[in-house]
């Protein structure tokens, strides 16, 4: 019952060490001075939807990642809004251009292996991400130089880029142009956002290029055996700072834990029942057998802290993993995947260092024997 705990503090382990060495620090600082940008990507909580593995980009090339069920973001929420912001003005403080990326999924040949946040609904997943797109355009530079938004599907069969122009029904599909050069590339792009700064477009060159070379090297027999088309999650992860469970660094044994967590961000007014719906998917995964029960299923509340100035201390940190916590153990109780779960469940607290990646485990505890102990306790009062 202990292997994806395990598994989950081995990875952290490789992970914070390829990230705070010397080689790493360096190639993020050059990427990043390279082309003047920094990144930030939203997308659906799904552990197949692993945006830096199908791109190639190291772990730290985009600065920020936020996941909830379906992309569900809206700019007019206090606090998700405030983070965007601050992060933009932050880099325009800096001279850094910034860009946004905003993803929905969807599976060609099953629609059922897409996104459950919309209810398997392609076309709601993409407009509600192209709404999202309108918002941060309204928000801040809507001439693309400073700041540029891009919607990016992401077809999980082959694991290909769409991408989505100003106009949303003009778009790129990478799996129809696997061997085009970096310049056709740039000119089609040039096309589907015009007015956009170079630099910025560049990037998303590069995003592109990383994708082909993936799609190139995996055929799609060894992509469905290195990561199963449907759902086979076995860790539910509630705050920030997991990014690094999707991502590589140059260590060789830092390989990405694709499709492994499900991971919702805090950041919508209805985020517990995006925790529902985690429950759902992961009660799934036992019935059909995508995961081995043997292996565990891990609960992790995560808070975050390090060195940006809107970042939390390490002190709000461990009160907000505590509390994130006690809402996964309140939601946990009242869910109708609870029976299914219990006996599967380890509660894992912890705090990681944005600087380092670092994760700290607070807190363990096995979820059948809190509930045992729990009502024991009641009957002898």
């Amino acid at each position: 019952m202990t292997k994806t705990k395990n598994l989950l503090i081995k990875k952290n382990e490789n992970h914070s060490k390829g990230f705070s060495s010397a080689t790493a620090r360096y190639a993020r600082k050059f990427f990043k001075s390279e082309y003047g940008v920094r990144i930030s990507f939203d997308g659906c909580m799904d552990g197949r939807v692993y945006f830096s593995t199908i791109t190639g980009i190291q772990a730290g090339y985009i600065d920020e990642t936020f996941k909830v069920a379906g992309t569900k973001f809206e700019l007019g929420h206090p606090y998700f809004g405030q983070i965007k912001e601050q992060w933009c003005r932050g880099n325009i403080s800096q001279g850094f251009r910034s860009l946004q990326i905003i993803s929905y999924h969807f599976s060609a040949s099953d629609k059922h292996l897409g996104c459950k946040g919309h209810g398997y609904d392609t076309e709601k997943a993409r407009q509600w991400t192209c709404n999202l797109a309108e918002q941060y355009r309204i928000m801040h530079d809507t001439e693309g130089q400073r700041f540029l938004p891009i919607v990016v599907g992401i077809e999980t069969d082959s694991c290909s880029l769409v991408i989505h122009g100003k106009d949303p029904s003009q778009t790129f599909e990478v799996l129809k142009y696997q061997d085009a050069s970096a310049e056709d590339i740039k000119e089609q792009l040039f096309d589907l956002f015009p007015g956009a700064a170079d630099q910025l477009l560049s990037v998303v060159v590069e995003f592109i290029l990383g994708n082909q070379k993936y799609i190139h090297t995996h055929s799609q027999a060894v992509i469905k055996k290195l990561v199963t088309a449907d759902h086979a999650e076995r860790v539910l992860a509630l705050g920030r700072g997991i990014e690094w469970v999707f991502q590589t660094t140059d260590e060789q044994a830092d390989a990405p834990l694709n499709n492994f967590a499900l991971w919702v961000c805090p950041f919508t007014d209805d985020y517990k029942v995006h925790i529902d719906v985690a429950f759902d998917v992961l009660a799934g995964n036992i019935e059909k057998g995508n995961i081995d029960p043997e292996d565990g299923i891990v609960f992790l509340s995560s808070g975050m802290y390090g060195a940006k100035e809107w970042d939390p201390s390490k002190e709000h940190a461990l009160f907000k993993a505590d509390f994130f916590e006690r809402v996964i153990k309140d939601r946990f109780k009242e869910s109708k995947s609870f029976e299914k779960l219990l006996p599967y469940v380890t509660f894992l607290q912890v705090v990681i260092n944005r600087q380092t990646r670092e994760m700290e485990i607070i807190k363990e505890e096995i979820a059948k024997e809190v509930m045992v102990a729990k009502e024991q306790l009641v009957e002898a009062n």
